[in-house]
């Protein structure tokens, strides 16, 4: 009769049986971006060094001594824990938002404002103006999709270093000094999403305020949200009317290439990309814009608190980031893109289309590719060194903020959360206020 197995190489198996589960589990959510060979360095990290612990443990050490079998159990009851209350730590600490926003606030000398947007909203509105919060309806469905905030109101946005951000958007919704339509053709126009809208500098001198106090012939573009199909179709729907010079389209590395791929199916965003010519003809229906705005407000809104989730309640809602320690890896420098499909086709299209347009307005481009804070301590990662290689391809310029940021030092400081992130601090601002005016060959503010 043959052995019973010991405890100790039962549990050595299991563990490692648990492994292997989890790892099928990632391989099968992510086995398209594996194939087009997207994330080798990836693959070697989140793959192979699990694949090769999990033969150690099922092979080698259940197979083993009893003494190194009980050791190697003992080392894994000291570590697991170990690990795991590091990230239970460092996960706390990111979704203490409230904590965050102080220690910001104390940090670049700002009174905190511990109201909520619906709160600041609604004070707002107690005094008789008719303010919004900032909000998108892309997905709202119907004839018009609007692009921009509700044109003509004051916009209570964010809170990220004390106060809030609360802004007069323009004739159509974004923020501008409305007299910048009257004023074609322009200098220069600027898309991108929230880091150009200008989030969440409570004065409003974002990297596009602040280069038009060098500039003032500057219109700014920037919507938060925005993906790769938003930018396009805010060029195709306002660029003509102001005729730039020169276009600045800021990429956010973060999650504008994943924000693409949720896009990629949207029936009126993929009309820009695959249909020349089309257009919803929004400069003419800001009326139209402003009643469905107001009546979604109104109606469907449900609004936004970023204080009314606990962190414990946060961390709840994303159980995978701490069974994968994300947040322990982030600290140790090892995170990397999250492996998500890009269809680079799509991407090439949307700069194709965006170069033609901007033929057809005589102006140029410039692409400036924005790191998130993780990324901006090392050079590109593979789908921004594609998304570099489409925009030279085509004849259009292409500046790395990453790059800037590394020559300068301390790149944490160039976000208003540092070593967590956010929207850009003072000084990310001024540096992209900076790469702005550089696309259009003036001198640098800092330099003056």
């Amino acid at each position: 009769m043959p052995a019973r197995p010991s405890l100790t190489r039962i549990l050595l198996r299991l563990i490692a049986l648990a492994m292997l589960a989890v790892l099928a589990m990632s391989i099968a959510e992510r086995w398209a971006g594996l194939m087009a060979s997207q994330i080798p360095q990836q693959f070697l990290l989140y793959y192979v060094t699990p694949m090769v612990a999990a033969a150690l443990l099922l092979f080698g050490l259940s197979f083993a001594g009893r003494e190194t079998r009980l050791s190697a159990l003992l080392c894994l009851a000291a570590c697991v824990p170990a690990i795991y209350g590091a990230e239970f730590y460092l996960q706390y600490q990111r979704y203490d938002v409230r904590d965050r926003v102080e220690t910001a606030a104390r940090q670049f000398g700002n009174p905190f404002d511990p109201r909520s947007l619906d709160e600041v909203v609604a004070d707002l509105r107690a005094k008789g103006t008719n303010a919004h919060p900032f909000m998108r309806i892309l997905h709202h469905g119907g004839p018009l999709m609007p692009i921009a905030n509700t044109p003509n109101r004051l916009i209570a946005m964010c809170n990220e270093i004390g106060q809030y951000l609360i802004i007069r958007s323009d004739r159509h919704g974004f923020n501008n000094p409305d007299a910048i339509w009257d004023q074609a053709p322009v200098e220069m126009a600027v898309v991108g999403d929230s880091f150009v809208h200008g989030f969440c500098a409570p004065k409003n001198d974002g990297m596009v305020d602040r280069a038009r106090k060098s500039l003032p012939s500057i219109v700014n573009l920037g919507i938060g949200g925005n993906s790769p199909q938003t930018n396009l179709a805010t060029l195709v729907e306002y660029a003509p009317v102001v005729r730039p010079r020169q276009i600045v389209w800021v990429h956010y590395a973060g999650n504008d290439l994943s924000g693409m791929m949720q896009d990629k199916n949207h029936p009126v965003l993929r009309r820009y990309v695959d249909e020349p010519g089309f257009t919803q003809h929004l400069v003419d229906r800001d009326d139209e814009v402003v009643r469905m705005m107001d009546r979604f407000f109104d109606t469907e809104y449900g609004g936004t608190n970023r204080y009314a989730q606990t962190p414990i309640q946060s961390m709840l809602k994303r159980p995978r980031n701490f069974l994968k320690f994300t947040s322990v890896r982030e600290a140790l420098g090892i995170t990397h893109w999250d492996g998500a499909t890009v269809d680079f086709d799509l991407l090439t299209r949307i700069f194709k289309r965006t170069k033609l347009l901007a033929d057809s307005l005589g102006s140029k481009v410039t692409v400036i590719s924005l790191p998130h804070v993780l990324q901006a301590a090392h050079e590109l990662e593979l789908p921004e060194q594609r998304l570099r290689d489409i925009v030279t391809g085509l004849g259009m310029n292409y500046m790395d903020a990453g790059a800037e940021m590394r020559k300068l030092g301390d790149t944490p400081s160039f976000y208003e959360f540092g070593s967590y992130g956010g929207h850009l601090s003072p000084k990310g601002n001024a540096l992209l206020a900076d790469m702005i005016l550089r696309a259009d060959g003036r001198q640098p503010i800092s330099s003056r």
